[in-house]
């Protein structure tokens, strides 16, 4: 009597990653698109075969699209564009990746990476873009060096991703006169706050630093600034206590 075949599960196939170039020997130039590729990286693929992830929360302004791109083809490639194993989509690189259609690139350097579960790319994706905004420029450094790349050992200045305007006004911004605002430790209800203030109330775009604090005010914020500080200083309340409030957290 002929026994029956079992029929065997077949596996579920593997997705496909895109077509990839081989890469080069070692120590062989690369480039994706005629564009020089110095990052590491595991293939070269076209661009339309990148899955942008639909929902990146994080958004990019033309004009830092138009600097990335001249980035990219000032530098060359110097960051991959990061792509999940799991969904096939963009982790991070999506700024990278409008650089390249602006660019009109056929290809670009792709890194695949692996995520223990889909939370933990959804993570990564988030962290990416969060940990830059938790920086600081040290603003005086930041011009020195600016100012050395402009005496003529950098043609383009775009290089340095700051724009023009961004760049002139680290060049020109004066920074804030020592002990502007008298000394912040001793300083009490009602003495000398409003000469304080004066020369912020008539500036249109004044730095400020307080210790570790630094930013720019308007004339317009300025005046609620002052403000503020009375009514705190009626309260009782300590100068330099109140006035790092004021930064940190903002004026109701």
């Amino acid at each position: 009597m002929a026994t029956a075949k079992k029929k065997t599960k077949k596996k579920p196939a593997a997705k496909k990653k895109p077509a990839a170039k081989k890469k080069p020997q070692t120590g062989a130039p690369v480039y994706a698109d005629g564009v020089r590729v110095h990052c590491a990286h595991d293939a070269i693929i076209p661009l339309d075969k990148v899955k942008l992830y639909p929902r990146n929360a994080n958004k990019h302004p033309d004009n830092q699209i138009f600097i990335l791109a001249k980035l990219i083809n000032g530098h060359g490639w110097r960051g991959p564009i990061t792509i999940s194993n799991q969904s096939g989509f963009v982790v991070r690189g999506h700024g990278r990746h409008a650089a390249a259609v602006l660019m009109q690139a056929k290809e670009v350097p792709v890194d695949f990476q692996d995520y223990e579960s889909e939370e933990m790319e959804r993570a990564d994706r988030l962290a990416d873009n969060a940990i830059t905004e938790l920086s600081e420029w040290d603003r005086g450094l930041v011009k020195e060096e600016l100012g050395h790349l402009d005496s003529g050992v950098l043609q383009d200045m775009d290089l340095t991703g700051f724009d023009g305007p961004s760049i002139e006004d680290l060049m020109t911004a004066a920074p804030p006169a020592d002990g502007a605002f008298g000394d912040t430790s001793t300083e009490k209800k009602g003495q000398g706050v409003s000469s304080t203030w004066e020369g912020v109330k008539n500036s249109s775009n004044m730095p400020i630093r307080i210790g570790s604090i630094e930013t720019r005010v308007t004339s317009d914020t300025g005046q609620k600034v002052l403000e503020h500080l009375q009514k705190e200083f009626e309260a009782g309340t300590d100068y330099a206590d109140s006035i790092e409030q004021v930064f940190l957290k903002g004026i109701e």
